[in-house]
């Protein structure tokens, strides 16, 4: 979709099935991929020149089957701790979390079986706020737990957006109003 929501391209897959789509760019600034597979089969694979971010919150949590990460995210200004969110579907599916500060240091591990939706809370420390951390979901560590269907959801005091790219990831335009985040996008 462009800017203003115009479907510039579309395209119906059978689950197994992949395709190249493209859509040609007639604006400059953001535009929206939306994947609507109804359950987690779709996988995106968007390459290294193209600076994007999965969306995350707890409207619209990122879903995961496999490991992935580290997904990087921009923690405002001014912004004193956060949540990030997991929980799995089903009993014997869970995750190990960790949390990475802007310098790439270990703030946060968890490792469980996440039936219940559970909190990562993360105080940020003196200049880290304003900054771009990072989360990772690998396989779970307990015995008899496996790495499937779980959900993260940023917290509402960050934006809802969780990047491949890293450094070269820009945060979105918006505003708190609150404890709330509220994005422009």
């Amino acid at each position: 979709m462009s800017p203003d929501g115009v479907v510039t391209a579309s395209l119906r897959l059978r689950a197994g099935e992949k395709a190249l789509m493209e859509s040609p760019v007639k604006w400059t600034g953001k535009c929206i991929l939306e994947i609507n597979s109804g359950s987690n089969l779709a996988k995106i694979q968007m390459g290294d020149i193209i600076p994007f971010a999965y969306r995350s919150s707890p409207e619209n949590p990122l879903q995961t089957v496999a490991v992935w990460g580290p997904l990087y995210f921009h923690v405002p200004a001014r912004t004193k701790s956060f949540d990030i969110w997991i929980q799995s579907d089903a009993t014997r599916e869970g995750a190990h979390a960790i949390v990475r500060d802007p310098a790439g240091r270990i703030v946060r591990e968890e490792d469980g079986d996440f039936d219940a939706r559970t909190r990562i809370h993360v105080d940020t420390g003196q200049g880290q706020d304003g900054s771009e951390w990072s989360v990772e979901i690998t396989k779970p560590k307990g015995k008899g737990l496996v790495l499937d269907d779980v959900s993260l959801e940023l917290g509402i005091n960050l934006p809802p957006f969780l990047s491949p790219n890293g450094s070269s990831f820009l945060p979105p335009a918006g505003k708190r109003e609150g404890n709330r985040y509220q994005h422009n996008s």
